[in-house]
């Protein structure tokens, strides 16, 4: 018996060690594939910067001043952009909350204008709906009895016993 235990180990070590160079290597190859994504990125942010600093040393200084007002107001209407979807985003949870919707079709609602929102809302709520009811025919269309078969399973076919037995009077 001591035997047969001794034989099992050594062939479970190799595939744990299996198992664990692959899972290793699997992460190796996923940090070392971020690293390269996060390399790539700061290096075209690096570029940008200096091709920026490159068009920067060449202007006047009325032409600088130009180009940074030009630069803050960009910014600044990224900005209000950015907070009119913040608040598009808060007004369309109200609206589905309000519809009994759940919180998580959000997501699926565009946020280009008050109008649009809306459009979309009714939109989602159309589809959402319509996805709901056929589920909700689908399990109450269940299984249908078969042709000529009566609820309580034929009658024909019940022996002497089960009849008592439905019946309540147990023999």
């Amino acid at each position: 018996m001591e035997e047969n235990r001794n034989l099992i180990k050594p062939a479970q070590e190799p595939v744990e060690e299996t198992v664990a160079e692959a899972a290793e290597s699997g992460a190796k190859e996923g940090v070392d594939a971020l690293r390269a994504e996060l390399e790539a990125a700061l290096e075209e942010k690096f570029r940008q910067m200096l091709e920026e600093a490159a068009r920067l040393s060449g202007m006047t200084a009325e032409e600088r001043a130009e180009y940074d007002a030009a630069r803050r107001e960009d910014d600044l209407a990224e900005r209000e952009k950015r907070i009119a979807r913040r608040e598009l985003r808060a007004d369309a949870l109200e609206e589905l909350e309000k519809r009994g919707l759940p919180k998580a079709l959000a997501d699926a609602v565009g946020y280009d204008s008050r109008e649009g929102m809306i459009a979309s809302i009714d939109a989602v709520e159309k589809a959402f709906r319509q996805a709901v009811q056929a589920a909700v025919d689908e399990r109450l269309r269940g299984v249908s009895p078969a042709a000529g078969a009566s609820a309580q399973g034929g009658g024909d076919e019940m022996d002497d016993e089960t009849y008592y037995r439905m019946a309540g009077m147990g023999r």
